[in-house]
């Protein structure tokens, strides 16, 4: 069985055929070279993190071995483990981490032009 995740899981793992450009942006994107990874970009989006584990632990408890994603090669084998691994920043402990810094330091997200994201 597959999963068909898009977005959610980046499998870039390293490629001499990337050039430079290529392998700057994934580095940026903290995609490079990482089997499963979640980009920066997305986690710096996410607002409801519990929510967020909550939907990946559900999703990764489907009967699923080869998990297909829009960036980079599928992942032929493991692929509900790959998923949580990809998603482990989003454990509980790292959750309160995080609502304890947001409620401390006023964090809202922008757009790319810098203005206030619309809810």
């Amino acid at each position: 069985n597959s999963a068909l995740l898009t977005d959610l899981v980046f499998n870039y793992e390293t490629d001499p055929r990337f050039n430079f450009a290529t392998r700057c942006m994934l580095k940026i994107a903290g995609t490079y070279n990482r089997r499963s990874a979640v980009s920066r970009l997305l986690r710096l989006y996410l607002e409801d993190r519990a929510a967020v584990r909550r939907s990946i632990e559900e999703i990764a408890d489907w009967d699923f071995v080869r998990l297909i994603v829009s960036h980079g090669q599928p992942l032929e084998t493991q692929g509900s483990h790959a998923l949580r691994r990809a998603y482990a920043f989003l454990s509980p402990k790292s959750i309160d981490r995080h609502i304890s810094r947001r409620s401390t330091h006023h964090i809202s997200a922008r757009t790319p032009s810098g203005r206030p994201m619309q809810k």
